[in-house]
């Protein structure tokens, strides 16, 4: 049986670990920001570490970033 784990009690990604996933999928920042459907700005604050990725966002992202059609755009 699997434990609920609270939106609290996720970790939000560290900018370091945005960064690494998005260069190894090869995109760059506006098109990571408009795979998972936010704005450029939004992502570039992430990868600051003015603002944390929310822990569903960071998944989707890690989902979309492995899918082959994710490295067209550089």
């Amino acid at each position: 049986m699997q434990r609920k784990i609270s939106y609290t009690q996720r970790k939000c990604p560290t900018p370091d670990q945005i960064r690494s996933v998005r260069e190894r999928a090869g995109v760059n920042q506006t098109f990571a920001a408009a795979m998972v459907g936010i704005t450029p700005r939004t992502w570039r604050r992430w990868e600051a570490g003015v603002h944390r990725m929310p822990p569903a966002t960071w998944a989707f992202f890690n989902i979309k970033a492995a899918s082959p059609a994710s490295g067209s755009a550089s």
